[in-house]
C-alpha cells in the first residue's frame, strides 16, 4: 500500500505538470472537442491520426486483458504453492508428534534413554532444517553446507542443555538475547536453530551443481526411522504412519520445486508484457490530457491552477496508473512465489516454533495435567520392572558393542 501511494503521488505530480505546461511540452490538448456532440453534420471521416489513436486504444486494451490473464495464472500458481508448503508443514508436524509420543525405551536391544533422546532430537533438527534447505534448493544457489552434521551437533547441545539448569558459557553454541537465558535456549531452541541454518546457507559459497541438501536430510531421517524400527524403539504397528509422513513430506517438497521461478514462467513474454504495461501507465496522463486541463484557463497566456473538478480527474488518472504498476508487481510476485510472493520466514519459523511447542508440551506449568508424556525421556526405572532391567544388563554384556552413530554427550 505504501508503494501504491508513492506511485499515485508521482503520477499526480506528472499530471499536474501536463495540465499546467502542456503547450511547452508540445502536447496538443484541448484543441479538438471530445465526443460527438459538437461534430458538424457534414464532417469528413476520421483522418489517419484518429484511426491510429483508435488502434492504440485497442492495443492497450488487449495488453491489459492479457495482463489480467497472466495475473490469474499467477494466482493459481500461488495457491498451488501454498497448498504444497502447508502439506510439508502438516506432514513434518505429524511425523514430529509420532516420534515424540510413540517411541519408547521398552525394548531389550534398542536405544536406551540417553541414546534415544539424541536420535529424536537429531530427527527434530533435521525436520526443522528441511524447509530451509528446500527453499535454497529452489533458489538455485547451489549451496552444500554440512547441515546434517550441524543437526547432529544441535541434538547433542539440546540434550546437554535440557539436562543442565545453568547455562554453560564454554559451549558457545547460542548466545542468548533475552533476559531469560533458559527460555531462549530451550523454549525457542529450534526457532533459533532455523535462523542459524538460514545463515549457514547464506554464508556458504555457491557451487555449480544443484544443492542436494533436502535429499540428504530426508535420507538421514529415513535412516534414523529404520534404526528405530529395527531396534524396537518404534512399534511396528505405528511405523507405517511415520513412514507415510516421511514419504509425503519428501513428495510435497519435490512438488514445490515444480513451481520454482525459472522453470515454468514465460520470462520473455512477461518482460514484453512488463515493458508494454509500464509504457501504458506512464503515457496514460498524456493520453488523457484533454480531460485534465481547463480549456479556457490558458486564454490570453494566463496560467491558472486546475479547478476542483479537474483535480478529481487528475486524481483518478493517477490512481489508475498507480494501480496498473501495482498489479504488475503482483504479477511478478505471484510467478515467483518463493523469492517474492510469500514470506518464507513465517513458514520455516512456524514449523520450528510448533516443534518447540510440542517438545516443551506447549509450556504447560502443571505436568500432572499432561494427557500423554514423552515416552523417550522416561527413565528405565519408570519403564521397566526391576527384573527386566537386570535381564537387559546381562544381555548387553553378552552382545557386541553397538554403534550409536558417533553421538557423544558431555557428562554433567
Amino acid at each position: 500500500m505504501r508503494f501504491f501511494f508513492c506511485r499515485a503521488l508521482a503520477f499526480f505530480v506528472l499530471s499536474c505538470c501536463i495540465s499546467l505546461f502542456h503547450p511547452q511540452l508540445g502536447l496538443n490538448c484541448g484543441s479538438k472537442p471530445a465526443g460527438f456532440a459538437d461534430v458538424p453534420p457534414g464532417a469528413s471521416p476520421p483522418n489517419a491520426g484518429e484511426s491510429k489513436s483508435r488502434w492504440l486504444v485497442y492495443a492497450e486494451g488487449f495488453i491489459l486483458v492479457v495482463s489480467c490473464f497472466i495475473l490469474a495464472q499467477g494466482h493459481f500458481i500461488m495457491r498451488a504453492t501454498r497448498e504444497r508448503i502447508e502439506r510439508v508443514r502438516q506432514t513434518a508436524i505429524t511425523m514430529t508428534y509420532s516420534l515424540l509420543k510413540t517411541t519408547t525405551t521398552n525394548t531389550m536391544h534398542g536405544y536406551d534413554s540417553d541414546e534415544l533422546q539424541l536420535v529424536i532430537y537429531e530427527c527434530l533438527a533435521l525436520t526443522t532444517a528441511y524447509p530451509v534447505a528446500l527453499l535454497h534448493q529452489m533458489s538455485n544457489k547451489g549451496c552444500e553446507p554440512g547441515v546434517t552434521r550441524y543437526c547432529h551437533d544441535a541434538a547433542a547441545t539440546l540434550k546437554y542443555w535440557r539436562e543442565c539448569n545453568e547455562y554453560q558459557q564454554s559451549l558457545g553454541f547460542f548466545e542468548p538475547t533475552s533476559s531469560s537465558p533458559n527460555f531462549t535456549r530451550l523454549n525457542s531452541f529450534f526457532e533459533i536453530f532455523s535462523l542459524r541454518v538460514e545463515k549457514l546457507f547464506r554464508n556458504q559459497p555457491r557451487t555449480k551443481v544443484p544443492s542436494m541438501a533436502p535429499q540428504h536430510i530426508v535420507y538421514n531421517i529415513r535412516n534414523h526411522f529404520k534404526n528405530l524400527v529395527d531396534r524396537g524403539n518404534l512399534d511396528e504397528r505405528k511405523a507405517p504412519i511415520v513412514r507415510e509422513n516421511i514419504d509425503m513430506m519428501a513428495l510435497a517438497g519435490r512438488e514445490c520445486t515444480v513451481f520454482s521461478y525459472g522453470d515454468v514462467a514465460p520470462v520473455a513474454f512477461m518482460w514484453m508484457l512488463d515493458l508494454s504495461t509500464r509504457l501504458i501507465s506512464v503515457t496514460l496522463p498524456a493520453q488523457n490530457c484533454d480531460y485534465i486541463i481547463n480549456s479556457t484557463r490558458n486564454v490570453g497566456g494566463r496560467m491558472m491552477f486546475p479547478t476542483f473538478f479537474t483535480l478529481l480527474i487528475i486524481v483518478g488518472v493517477s490512481a489508475a496508473s498507480a494501480t496498473i504498476l501495482t498489479l504488475l508487481d503482483e504479477l511478478w510476485q505471484m510467478w515467483d512465489p518463493f523469492a517474492q510472493g510469500m514470506n518464507t520466514f513465517s513458514w520455516t519459523l512456524g514449523i520450528a516454533r510448533e516443534i518447540d511447542d510440542m517438545l516443551n508440551e506447549f509450556s504447560e506449568d502443571d505436568e500432572t495435567v499432561l494427557i500423554r508424556k514423552h515416552a523417550f525421556v522416561e527413565s528405565e526405572e519408570d519403564v521397566f520392572p526391576e527384573e527386566f532391567v537386570d535381564l537387559r544388563a546381562q544381555s548387553d554384556e553378552t552382545m557386541p558393542h553397538r554403534d550409536t552413530g558417533g553421538l557423544q554427550v558431555q557428562s554433567v
